[in-house]
């Protein structure tokens, strides 16, 4: 579940429209120099880019559709981290071998420093927050809360990050008070910019407020290393048994934790079940034996790691894949 829309008042992102085109070239100049530097690739022709921007004095809101199917590939960012949450539509993010899907409401934070991909559905709207790095370390002084830092000394962020569920109340009344405090940005002089909505000191402390909590969800605390270390233990622990049968208690004996402190870290950092992030492992190991090996076929691949029921194996396949295992494999001959 994500956060409720429906009482989310968003018509102050929406009081200044930078781009509308149907121009792919002129989609991704203003992009790039808006958000950030990436590679795009249109799935489709059919090209509808809407870009609206809003601000505070620190954060800057994004509202963006793009009207068509898109892989976006981000350059690593410089001194910034996105918060990118559909309003309809939907998402998902893969990065170091993972895959979080984002539905309306669902938020992700994203500081790729590796290859991370972006596909936004056809008819995906997101709200985009660009925040600084050095608003996060301020915040995190101020708050005296430990985080790891770049050499540089701003907040260091994970690639990818899905907002916890159980924090999603919280994250929605920091929107419903960020919304309320927008200005459009036109990017016009900042003396000319119209009178702030309330006291600036008040604005700052909100501003601080939005990073901390963002670094709160990227369990940048002291206990955090030791939740790293057991997602990392059961990564290890399931790609070297693929074609074993393994049950949640012996991922979680891996890790070093309970079953559901290790159902909480996995749903917080990768957006699925530990069991569901298992198969998709395993159906990504699959995937890349049906692709470079022509003498395997479909069922090998399949008991290869631990699919039995070929059934399922083809409908999880083409879920992920959005093609079935006969056709990669055929791909190759």
């Amino acid at each position: 579940m994500g956060l409720s829309l429906g009482a989310l008042d968003l018509s102050r992102a929406f009081q200044h429209c930078v781009l509308r085109t149907n121009r792919a070239a002129e989609s991704h100049d203003c992009l790039r120099h808006a958000l950030s530097d990436h590679v795009l690739a249109w799935r489709s022709d059919s090209v509808e880019t809407t870009l609206y921007r809003a601000r505070t004095p620190r954060l800057q809101a994004f509202v963006l559709r793009y009207g068509a199917e898109v892989e976006v590939r981000p350059r690593p960012f410089d001194g910034f981290a996105v918060v990118q949450m559909p309003i309809r539509g939907a998402c998902a993010i893969e990065f170091d071998g993972h895959r979080m899907p984002l539905q309306p409401g669902q938020a992700a934070i994203i500081a790729p420093r590796r290859e991370v991909k972006l596909l936004w559905s056809q008819d995906c709207e997101q709200l985009i927050l660009k925040v600084p790095l050095k608003l996060m370390s301020e915040a995190a002084c101020t708050a005296r809360f430990l985080v790891s830092s770049e050499p540089g000394g701003d907040a260091r962020v994970h690639s990818a990050t899905l907002i916890d569920e159980a924090a999603q109340d919280y994250w929605g009344g920091l929107m419903q008070g960020l919304a309320g405090l927008l200005m459009p940005d036109a990017g016009q002089p900042r003396e000319a910019d119209p009178p702030l909505p309330c006291h600036a000191s008040w604005i700052g402390h909100f501003e601080q407020n939005v990073a901390l909590f963002l670094l709160t969800q990227q369990h940048g605390a002291e206990g955090a290393s030791g939740d790293d270390a057991a997602l990392q233990a059961t990564e290890r622990y399931m790609r070297q048994r693929l074609s074993a049968p393994l049950a949640l208690a012996d991922l979680a004996h891996a890790a070093g934790v309970s079953e559901r402190k290790l159902h909480i870290l996995c749903k917080r950092q990768h957006g699925v079940s530990p069991m569901t992030w298992l198969r998709n492992l395993r159906l990504d190991a699959a995937h890349e034996m049906l692709r470079f090996n022509a003498r395997l076929n479909v069922t090998e691949a399949a008991l290869t790691v631990a699919f039995g029921h070929f059934g399922r194996f083809s409908a999880y396949y083409r879920d992920r894949f959005g093609t079935l295992p006969g056709q990669t494999a055929r791909r190759l001959q």
